[in-house]
């Protein structure tokens, strides 16, 4: 159950909807079939068909949660298994043995993604959960120089430097990754964040705006473009952009914290006292994600993060336990 509410907080309100209308919609298709011609030719056929419309809609409602890039390897991997379902429809002699074959590649699809990280990668990885970050950086200097029109590596990179506390370094991978791939989000989300790490929350305004262009159904460009407001205390438009987030939806419970004590700041910034005690009573009904923000706080590797967000989460916890009030929602130091 935990896995599907996690795949539900991903998906968002709006997408969980769609899929469940689908499941329904199809199942309820599927019933009627099997009901009202139980003993026609055509039912094993007519039923691939239905469950094809149902398995081809789920993958479009989660390819709309994905970052574009992603979205093309998402659909490279998961277009084969569709196709053969859809040959099982017009091969009706062959419809058992299609339909097996595509829902068979449809589950070792993402197996078969996984197998197919290159090397170089793996080792970057292996480097970096062991906290050798200068040399998961030199693994990926190589492929860099190898390769350097491939924005993944100067994106994995840019990334590693962040870790690394080499913001500069950081900064100039996401702009190649800008230049190399302008229509996608992560290299805008990138460059925002880690110059909002850097306290320049004026400058990390832009890119973050040019990620919600181009994501504007994404929970990360709306939730980072609201947290940026909040830092240069800019209460309406963080309103607007937290709102959307929330209306998306959040991946991780651990994310309604800040949101909930973002909007309550900036509801107290335009004096809606009513409004800002409602979202602490919703932060409070999510108080227990504050131990998952202990939890990323404890990696080596937050160090960032935790400057950024710390002050905030403490804040919080205060608030969770009656320590502290509406009027101690003030603009955070940085």
């Amino acid at each position: 159950m935990t896995v599907l509410r996690e795949a539900l907080r991903w998906l968002g309100p709006d997408r969980t909807r769609v899929a469940a209308a689908l499941l329904i919609g199809i199942g309820a298709l599927l019933i009627g079939l099997q009901v009202a011609y139980a003993d026609a030719d055509w039912l094993a056929q007519a039923q691939i068909g239905m469950i094809w419309l149902f398995v081809a809609g789920m993958m479009v409602v989660v390819s709309t949660q994905l970052a574009p890039r992603v979205r093309q390897r998402f659909w490279t991997a998961v277009g084969p298994g569709l196709a053969l379902l859809a040959l099982g429809i017009v091969v009706p002699d062959y419809a058992v043995f299609l339909a097996g074959g595509g829902f068979g590649w449809l589950i070792i699809a993402p197996i078969v993604l996984r197998t197919h990280v290159r090397m170089e990668y793996q080792q970057a990885i292996r480097y970096m959960r062991h906290g050798q970050l200068d040399e998961a950086i030199a693994q990926m200097d190589g492929l860099v120089e190898a390769e350097p029109e491939d924005p993944d590596h100067h994106q994995f990179r840019a990334d590693l430097h962040r870790l690394a506390g080499h913001p500069e370094r950081a900064q100039s991978d996401y702009e190649q990754v800008i230049r190399l791939d302008p229509d996608s989000s992560l290299g805008y989300i990138g460059l925002s964040e880690v110059r909002a790490q850097s306290g320049d929350y004026a400058a990390a305004r832009g890119p973050a705006q040019q990620a919600l262009e181009r994501e504007p159904d994404s929970w990360l460009p709306a939730y980072n473009l609201g947290m940026i407001e909040d830092r240069l205390a800019e209460p309406q438009a963080a309103i607007e952009h937290l709102q959307n987030a929330l209306k998306v939806g959040l991946p991780h419970r651990r994310y309604h914290i800040t949101t909930r004590l973002w909007l309550a700041r900036a509801y107290m910034r335009l004096g809606q006292r009513d409004e800002a005690s409602e979202q602490i009573k919703a932060l409070r009904e999510a108080h227990d994600a504050l131990e998952d923000w202990e939890i990323v706080f404890e990696s080596e590797q937050a160090a960032l993060l935790r400057a950024l967000m710390e002050p905030d989460i403490r804040l919080a916890a205060r608030l969770v336990r009656g320590e502290a009030g509406l009027d101690a929602l003030e603009l955070p130091a940085g």
